[in-house]
């Protein structure tokens, strides 16, 4: 890939990205706000806090990543060479957000039949897995590569650990999406959607590391 193309075609994708992402969680939103379902056996009102909350999220991380993208693309002037990866604290912060709140969700939406030794179980699994404590250490390095930067000190090395840093979690959720299809959780439209959001993160992470070696210069 050439010098200097990365970084652009970084832009345009944080850019479709972040428009996919947003319309699907907001739709997710209208949806359930005019018709909506809950699980059978749980309290409603915990779902809809834990809905709300990880949607909030989700529109959150979209929006900077639409932001940034359609920014980035009309102005590249005056732009600090690891800025290119403020979207990325957001989903590091956002997706470990999100693994919270569905530890969460296996003590909130309990159904009756579960017992106290499953549950306890289950979150000591879940919360014991250090997925997305990487996810948070990843984007709190790249927070520290763009303030060396910002500073005119060596970037690369927080830069490079941060991305990879954010790649576990990935590969944890792509884990679980796999398991929803194999079960035949997830709809014909669910699988459609999560195949491309996938595929478009799994970019965003390879574009991340090509952009970040264009601005060794």
């Amino acid at each position: 890939m050439k010098r200097a193309k990365a970084i652009r075609y970084l832009y345009l994708l944080y850019a479709v990205f972040g428009l996919a992402f947003f319309a699907a969680a907001f739709v997710r939103l209208l949806l359930f706000l005019f018709s909506p379902a809950y699980p059978l056996g749980v309290d409603e009102g915990a779902y809809r806090f834990l809905f709300f909350s990880s949607r909030s999220i989700d529109i959150l991380i979209a929006s900077a990543f639409l932001d940034y993208g359609v920014f980035g693309i009309l102005h590249q002037e005056g732009r600090t060479k690891a800025s290119y990866y403020v979207p990325l604290w957001f989903m590091g912060i956002g997706d470990a957000l999100l693994f919270i709140l569905s530890g969460l969700g296996i003590s909130l939406l309990r159904t009756p039949e579960a017992t106290n030794e499953s549950i306890t179980s289950l979150l000591y699994a879940h919360f014991c897995d250090p997925v997305y404590l990487f996810s948070l250490a990843g984007a709190v390095l790249l927070i520290r590569a763009f303030q060396r930067e910002d500073r005119g000190g060596h970037y690369l090395k927080e830069g490079y650990i941060g991305l990879a840093f954010l790649f576990p979690l990935y590969v944890y959720d792509l884990a679980l999406f796999a398991l929803d299809i194999i079960n035949s959780v997830a709809s014909v439209w669910a699988i459609i959607f999560g195949t491309c959001l996938y595929l478009f993160r799994l970019a965003l992470w390879i574009l991340a590391f090509f952009a970040l070696s264009e601005t060794d210069e």
